[in-house]
C-alpha cells in the first residue's frame, strides 16, 4: 500500500507511486502497526483508536485503512469524531469477495467506501470495469463511493525482480492478485496530491470533487450519477487536481465573483480578462499567462492571491522578440 501511494516517480526501480513526487519531497507515509501481538497475521480493533488519535497527534489528515472487520463501536465513534473536529480524512476497501455487502471500516458514511476495477492486459485499449474473476471481485453497495484501478497492479518490486518478471508480464494471469486494498491506496495518493495542491480542502470539500470529476466508464448504468459497483466513477487524477479548469480566454470576459484556479490562466492573442471586486484564489504550482496581444486588466478592490495564503506562480507577461519592446501592440499588457 505505501508503494503503491509513496513510491517516487521515474525512481529507476519500476515502480511508481502516486504521490511518491518527482523533484519534491512527495507526500509523508506515518505506518500504525494495529495487529495483534500474539497472532501478527490478525488485526486487533482495540489498537485501531489509538492508532487514529496518534496520528492526529502527530497531523495527519489521510488514514488509508485497507483492512476490514466487524462493526466496532470504538472504533466508529474514533472515525466520527475525527472526521467531524479534525477534518480527518478516512478511505478503505469496499471488500474483496465480490459480495452486494460493504465491509467495515468502508460501510461507515464518514469513510470513503472504495471499488476496484481493472481491465484485460491482453487487449490493446481494453475497456476498464469493474473488478472481478473467478476467485473473487470488488463487494458492490449503495455505500460504494467511488473506485480505483486495483488489479495488475505491481509494487514494491526489487530492480533484479523487476529486470526478471517483466519479460514474461504478458503471461501472468491471476498471479497479481487485485485487492480493494489497491484500490483504496491509488485513492489515498490521489487526495494526497489534491491536498498539496490546496492544503485547504475540508473533508467534505475533497469527497465533493472525487464524485465530480469520476469518469463514468462505459457500459455501466449510473443513476443520479451513482453506480453501486463503481460508486461515482473510476477515480480521474487529473480532473479532481483540476475541478474547475479554465479554457483559455481569447475573447473579451470579465469575472466579478470569487473564484479558486486549480489551473493556468491563460489569454490569448487578442483575449482581454478583466477581474472586478472579487478575490481569484490561484493553486501555488499555476499562474496567469498574458500572451502577446493578450490583455489582463484587474481593477475594483479584486485581489489576486494564492490559496490558503501559499505563494503561488505569478503573473507572465509574454512578449514578441521581433517587435519593439517599447510598444504594446505586438505584446501582452497589464
Amino acid at each position: 500500500m505505501s508503494g503503491i501511494i509513496s513510491a517516487k516517480i521515474n525512481n529507476g526501480t519500476g515502480v511508481w507511486g502516486t504521490a511518491g513526487g518527482y523533484s519534491n519531497p512527495g507526500v509523508k507515509i506515518m505506518m500504525l502497526k494495529i495487529n495483534a501481538a500474539d497472532n501478527p497475521g490478525y488485526l486487533n480493533f482495540a489498537f485501531i483508536p489509538e492508532a487514529i488519535e496518534y496520528g492526529l497527534y502527530k497531523g495527519v489528515r489521510i488514514f488509508n485503512m485497507s483492512i476490514k472487520g466487524p462493526n466496532n463501536g470504538l472504533v466508529h465513534y474514533t472515525i466520527q469524531q475525527a472526521y467531524e473536529n479534525a477534518g480527518a480524512i478516512f478511505i478503505a476497501g469496499t471488500g474483496n469477495e465480490a459480495e452486494h455487502f460493504i465491509n467495515y471500516p468502508a460501510k461507515y458514511v464518514e469513510v470513503i467506501a472504495v471499488a476496484a476495477t481493472e481491465c484485460d492486459i491482453y487487449s490493446t485499449n481494453s475497456p476498464e470495469g469493474w473488478w472481478e474473476n473467478n476467485l473473487n471481485g470488488s463487494n458492490w453497495g449503495l455505500e460504494t463511493e467511488i473506485s480505483a484501478p486495483a488489479s495488475y497492479i505491481i509494487a514494491d518490486v526489487q530492480l533484479d525482480e523487476y529486470n526478471q518478471l517483466m519479460p514474461i508480464y504478458n503471461y501472468w494471469t491471476d498471479d497479481i492478485e487485485g485487492s480493494v486494498s489497491k484500490a483504496a491506496a491509488y485513492v489515498s495518493g490521489v487526495i494526497a496530491l489534491m491536498l498539496s495542491n490546496n492544503p485547504c480542502l475540508t473533508n467534505e470539500e475533497v469527497r465533493e470533487m472525487l464524485k465530480n470529476t469520476a469518469e463514468k466508464l462505459e457500459g455501466y448504468d449510473f443513476t443520479d450519477g451513482h453506480n453501486e459497483y463503481l460508486g461515482y466513477g473510476r477515480i480521474d487524477a487529473l480532473a479532481a487536481l483540476q475541478p474547475n479548469k479554465i479554457d483559455p480566454v481569447t475573447g473579451i470576459i470579465t469575472w466579478t465573483s470569487n473564484q479558486k484556479i486549480f489551473s493556468d490562466v491563460i489569454i490569448e492573442d487578442q483575449g482581454e480578462l478583466t477581474i472586478q471586486n472579487c478575490t481569484i484564489s490561484m493553486a501555488k504550482q499555476y499562474k496567469i499567462i498574458v500572451k502577446p496581444g493578450g490583455k489582463l486588466i484587474i481593477q475594483n478592490n479584486a485581489v489576486l492571491t494564492g490559496l490558503c495564503d501559499q505563494t503561488w506562480k505569478g503573473i507572465e507577461v509574454w512578449g514578441n522578440s521581433s517587435e519593439s519592446q517599447y510598444t504594446h501592440g505586438a505584446q501582452g499588457k497589464l
